[in-house]
């Protein structure tokens, strides 16, 4: 355990992020989780954590936004799709139309789109699971 900020950090392996998810779940009976998968590192050890927990009553899927800001960013979601297929975790793809307001950054456009579609796209009684490092300040805070 390390301090980053004035907050405590515990670094979780595979297995350690596995188990820890596996104590918090049996408090969500009937669990129905949708993890924002961007393919990264942090999503991807999430999402592989949870499907190697996936059993009944959880229901787990997976959704990637394509921002389409960056010229390859549908071999992107190929890669996404190529991860969610090897873990058995369902697939949904969205392509998004990023265009910021004046004085709007890219990257704040990009944030408030990401995190409506995946607001739109969730089902009812599900949860919207994020994974993102201890630097991503405004997301933690979110």
């Amino acid at each position: 355990m390390r301090r980053a900020g004035g907050r405590r950090s515990v670094a979780f392996g595979p297995r350690a992020l596995s188990a820890r998810l596996a104590e918090l779940l049996p408090d969500f009976p009937q669990v129905s989780v949708c993890v924002a998968f961007s393919g990264g590192a942090d999503s991807t050890a999430l999402l592989g954590a949870l499907a190697a927990l996936a059993r009944a009553p959880l229901e787990l899927r997976a959704i990637h936004i394509d921002h389409r800001l960056h010229p390859h960013s549908r071999r992107w979601s190929a890669h996404c799709a190529r991860v969610a297929r090897a873990l058995a975790v369902p697939l949904t793809v969205l392509r998004a139309t990023v265009a910021p307001l004046p004085g709007e950054s890219l990257e704040a456009a990009a944030r408030t789109v990401r995190y409506r579609l995946l607001g739109e796209a969730l089902r009812d009684g599900e949860a919207l699971l994020t994974a993102h490092h201890e630097d991503d300040q405004l997301e933690t805070v979110l």
